[in-house]
């Protein structure tokens, strides 16, 4: 898909059909993302996670979730420099964040951790801690 500017007189934005591969190029791009319900889909929410109830199934959680890991890895880029950086957005603190997250642990699931958390809506910010 290829955006570009449209020839009218008022700004506007055309989505045009295109076959040619998609590349990265120079530059980096960062993705924001809400964590509730944009990250983590609605069915994954707060109350199928953390009060023991199995998302509705875990095989497609996982799929979904592969899919998202594998696209990151693809837009990062090969080399010493990552093109790409993930960021969540969220109105928890990161004891709330961090107990999600480990609610999804302990039932054999995973997600991909962003490069940045801003929590709280935006009054704090954790990296992630990478060994």
């Amino acid at each position: 898909m290829q955006v570009q500017r449209s020839g009218e007189h008022r700004a506007g934005i055309q989505i045009q059909q295109s076959n040619a591969p998609k590349a990265f190029m120079a530059g980096k791009t960062t993705l924001y993302s809400d964590f509730d319900g944009t990250f983590i889909p609605a069915e994954y929410s707060h109350d199928s996670v953390c009060h023991y109830k199995t998302p509705v199934n875990k095989l497609d959680f996982k799929s979904y979730f592969y899919k998202v890991w594998t696209l990151f890895g693809k837009m990062r880029g090969q080399g010493e420099e990552s093109k790409f950086d993930f960021v969540i957005t969220t109105g928890r603190n990161l004891a709330e964040t961090n107990y999600f997250l480990n609610r999804l642990k302990e039932q054999d699931l995973w997600v991909p951790l962003p490069e940045k958390l801003v929590t709280c809506n935006g009054q704090e910010e954790f990296y992630k801690n990478v060994k």
